[in-house]
């Protein structure tokens, strides 16, 4: 978690010395797709993998493809989505991780590779200035979401499993114990989403000292 954090910063001192030199997006990048590779490498070579469970279509791997996405991109929707997605559920993800290992396990490894690649990725392109959201991406980025909602409910169906966690609550304890039973939980989290959102849209102004108006 300290990595995480510090990561960031240790980054924007290298684009200070070096201005165009783009290793802190690349190892960024090979960190985070690498920790997602590699687990569901792991999974395949040790003849685990089950499409109930495996898939990468949880919402921080869709965060993680973002991340990436923004950094090779200039589309400014993939950083919006890395930006609110990284720094809601993959940061709660982080803090309180639904793992069945601890360290120094592979999946453990792996799974902080590619979660504090995101974090560490999105506060360093937002810090630096290299990436930006627009007002009213709060919005955004939440209607988009209710696609992935929209898809991963019958998927589950079909497949009996939980992506998205909208079939049941992660069985380690995390921070959707406190938003009560399914289906209601599915609700209380949708909630949470879009007051975080826009709560996180309103401080990224507040610091940057941009006014939250439509740009042009």
């Amino acid at each position: 978690m300290a990595v995480t954090l510090l990561l960031p910063f240790a980054f924007l001192w290298i684009t200070r010395i070096f201005p165009k030199n783009r290793f802190p997006e690349y190892f960024l990048a090979v960190a985070i797709m690498g920790g997602e590779i590699a687990y569901i490498s792991l999974k395949i070579i040790h003849g685990l993998f089950d499409l109930r469970y495996h898939l990468p279509l949880q919402l921080c791997d869709l965060a993680a493809a973002s991340v990436v996405l923004a950094i090779f991109s200039h589309r400014k929707i993939f950083f919006e989505l890395a930006f609110f997605w990284g720094l809601t559920g993959t940061l709660q993800a982080i803090l309180t991780p639904d793992l069945q290992h601890d360290f120094p396990h592979p999946d453990f490894l792996v799974f902080f590779m590619m979660h504090s690649g995101i974090v560490a990725g999105v506060l360093f392109l937002a810090i630096s200035g290299k990436k930006c959201i627009r007002p009213g991406s709060a919005i955004r980025v939440f209607l988009l979401s209710q696609i992935y909602i929209g898809g991963m409910i019958p998927l589950n169906f079909l497949l009996e499993a939980n992506y998205g966690y909208l079939t049941h609550k992660p069985f380690r304890g995390t921070l959707m114990e406190y938003l009560g039973p399914w289906p209601w939980y599915i609700l209380s989290f949708e909630l949470a989403a879009i007051l975080l959102f826009l709560g996180l849209e309103y401080l990224y102004f507040r610091l940057r000292g941009i006014p939250l108006r439509p740009m042009d």
